[in-house]
């Protein structure tokens, strides 16, 4: 194709003007590799260009990556907890280690069926329906429990209120119980709200989405009571007093030794493997070493695969 447009563009000229016959089959060959050297060395700017701009762009994306892996690496951290089940208070932790933590077949007096179920009973004698009593019994427990921690909360930072209250109580009713217990000590919050239960499992991740809550505290209290239970539920009761990262936390601690408990972000995917590792991925902005892994209530073929997984990926 050079050639031919090489010997167009030479007889053109020699139509028009008087050159040499050398002159003449010079330009039947130099034009072609002129063109062909021009394009070639044009295209290896481009590729060049090219393979520059793909670099470029892979840096900027991985770059990016980072940056939401760390966003996403925020956490809150644990100043205070209370977890009151069944088992009580204080061997909650013990019990799902040991496997202990079982839903038992039994009747419930509100009930004239046997059926797997684990009850609260915050008073003796209290009846099941009271739920007004025993919400209130629950809010003055944590009071009693927290209220040096909450004076100390108060003058720190501004601490957020957030109630998920699975209990057939009206928002009204719940506001008035916390007023008369917990209200006493935290007067003005710098938010109160009483939440859906059903979003309790996604709170934490959307809480953690804003930036701005890494200089604040968090105390949210999670409740679920019942009259009469459905199969394989479980009353129980929760607080948690948290903090963002910004926030210093030694006034709530002793000593500066204390433990700390830092909460992630949760991970509910359908390959239990992108699970485990978004889990670890969250959990690696400290670069700890883990001391190992409890679970409970597993069968025991996942249980075998879930450890091939960690010595797969040489956890």
């Amino acid at each position: 194709m050079f050639i031919l447009l090489g010997c167009i563009i030479t007889v053109t000229l020699s139509f028009f003007y008087d050159i040499s016959d050398i002159l003449f089959i010079s330009g039947l060959f130099a034009f072609p590799v002129v063109s062909w050297l021009f394009i070639f060395l044009y295209g290896v700017y481009l590729y060049g260009n090219r393979l520059a701009y793909i670099e470029q762009w892979n840096l900027c994306i991985e770059e990016r990556k980072q940056k939401l892996i760390h966003y996403g690496q925020r956490g809150l951290y644990v100043l205070g907890f209370s977890l009151i089940t069944e088992q009580g208070e204080t061997r909650n932790a013990a019990s799902i280690v040991n496997n202990d933590f079982f839903m038992i077949s039994k009747l419930h007096r509100n009930s004239g069926i046997v059926i797997p179920h684990t009850t609260l009973s915050v008073i003796d004698g209290m009846k099941s329906e009271s739920f007004d009593e025993r919400l209130k019994a629950i809010f003055s427990r944590f009071e009693k429990e927290y209220k040096a921690k909450f004076a100390t909360a108060l003058t720190q930072s501004n601490l957020h209120v957030r109630l998920f209250i699975d209990v057939e109580v009206s928002n009204d009713k719940i506001k008035a119980l916390w007023m008369e217990t917990l209200g006493k000590r935290i007067c003005h919050p710098a938010s109160f709200e009483i939440e859906d239960p059903s979003h309790s499992s996604t709170f934490i991740e959307t809480w953690l989405d804003d930036s701005a809550h890494d200089d604040e505290l968090l105390l949210v209290i999670n409740t679920h009571l019942f009259s009469a239970p459905i199969k394989d539920e479980g009353e129980f009761a929760s607080m948690l007093v948290l903090a963002g990262e910004n926030v210093n936390r030694a006034p709530f601690f002793p000593t500066a030794n204390s433990p700390l408990i830092k909460v992630y972000r949760s991970e509910q995917k359908t390959e239990f493997t992108q699970t485990i590792e978004h889990a670890l991925l969250w959990g690696s902005a400290d670069d700890n070493q883990y001391g190992g892994v409890w679970y409970s209530g597993i069968l025991s073929d996942f249980k075998n695969e879930i450890m091939h997984h960690f010595n797969r990926i040489q956890f």
